[in-house]
C-alpha cells in the first residue's frame, strides 16, 4: 500500500472513488480540478494498492466559517475497506490537520461502518440529514399571489438579495458550527466554490422589492442539488420556500435535469413534508461526525 500526495493525472480515479462512496456525487473531472480555495491549506491524498488507486483523503481549513475548524474526508473503495487503507489516509491528514492550526474536526460519513470508523478515533455524531431525490418532470411551478414575484438568479443584476435573505435566516439553519455572518463578497466566493452556483435554477421570491425567500442550486450536467433554501423569518408560513422550489424544479426539469437532490435535518419534519409533497422520496442519511478540541 502507498499513500502519497494526489497529482493532476489521479483525477479521474479519485472520480471514481467518489462515486464508488456517495450513491448521489456529483463528482466529475472538471470538479476535482478546480483549485483549492485561498487560505484553505488543503492537502490532497491518494492510496494505491498494486499500482492502482483505491482510495482518496482530503484535508482543509474552513475559510469560510469559523476559525481553527477543519475537514476531513476519507474514502475508500468497498472491495479495499476493512485492510488498514482508511487509517492509514486518516492517519496522514489528521497530522496535516494539526500542523495547519485545526483545533476542532468535523467530517461527513455515508455508512454504519464509517461512523465507526470515526468514533474509533474520538468523534461523536453531530447532525443527521436526509437526503431527498426527486425527477422534477411534471412539477409546475406555483402561480405567486399579487404582488409576490420569484426571479432567477440569472435575471438578478447580483446576488445581494440573495445574500440579504440567506443573513436573516442563517441563524436559524441547523449546523454544529456556530453561524458566521459573511461579507458579500466572501458570501459570493463561498457559493461559487466547488461545483458553483446555477444561475438558471436558483431563485429569490421578492414582496414588492423586498427579498423574502430563495433556494440555491449547483448543477453537473443532468443532476442538481439544492444547496440552500429558506425564508425571512418575518416572512415566514406564507408557502414562500415552496414558490421558490417549484420554480426551480421546473426550470430544472426544463434544462433537461432528470434528478434533483436536497438535503434537510432529519428531525425537520415540516421541511421534509413540503419537500414529500413536492414528490421527493428519502435516499439516504449522512451523518457528520465531530471531533472537538482535546
Amino acid at each position: 500500500m502507498l499513500i502519497r500526495p494526489a497529482v493532476p493525472t489521479d483525477v479521474p480515479a479519485r472520480v471514481a472513488v467518489h462515486r464508488a462512496c456517495i450513491s448521489y456525487s456529483m463528482a466529475n473531472e472538471a470538479l476535482m480540478s478546480s483549485p483549492d480555495e485561498p487560505g484553505s491549506r488543503t492537502l490532497r491524498l491518494v492510496a494505491e494498492v498494486d499500482g492502482k488507486v483505491v482510495g482518496s483523503g482530503t484535508a482543509q481549513l474552513d475559510v469560510h466559517g469559523a476559525d481553527g475548524t477543519g475537514s476531513v474526508s476519507v474514502m475508500v473503495v468497498p472491495e479495499h475497506r476493512g485492510g488498514g487503507v482508511g487509517g492509514a489516509l486518516y492517519r496522514r491528514l489528521d497530522a496535516h490537520l494539526g500542523e495547519v492550526g485545526a483545533r476542532r474536526i468535523t467530517a461527513n460519513t455515508f455508512s454504519d461502518d464509517a461512523v465507526g470508523f470515526g468514533e474509533r478515533r474520538g468523534f461523536t455524531i453531530g447532525l443527521a440529514t436526509r437526503v431527498s431525490e426527486s425527477d422534477p418532470a411534471g412539477v409546475e411551478a406555483v402561480t405567486p399571489p399579487p404582488g409576490v414575484t420569484v426571479r432567477s438568479a440569472a435575471e438578478l443584476p447580483d446576488l445581494r438579495s440573495a445574500h440579504e435573505v440567506a443573513l436573516a435566516f442563517g441563524p436559524d439553519v441547523p449546523s454544529s458550527t456556530p453561524f458566521v455572518p459573511q461579507p458579500y463578497d466572501a458570501w459570493v466566493a463561498a457559493r461559487s466554490s466547488g461545483i458553483g452556483l446555477d444561475r438558471e435554477t436558483s431563485f429569490v421570491v421578492f414582496d414588492g422589492d423586498v427579498p423574502v425567500a430563495l433556494t440555491l442550486t449547483s448543477r453537473i450536467e443532468n443532476r442538481l442539488i439544492t444547496r440552500l433554501t429558506g425564508t425571512h423569518p418575518e416572512h415566514r408560513r406564507r408557502g414562500l420556500a415552496r414558490l421558490a422550489k417549484t420554480a426551480s424544479l421546473s426550470a430544472a426539469a426544463a434544462a433537461g435535469v432528470v434528478r434533483v437532490y436536497t438535503f434537510n435535518e432529519v428531525a425537520n419534519e415540516g421541511i421534509l413534508a413540503v419537500n414529500e409533497r413536492l414528490g421527493y422520496r428519502p435516499h439516504m442519511v449522512v451523518r457528520e461526525l465531530v471531533r472537538e478540541p482535546r
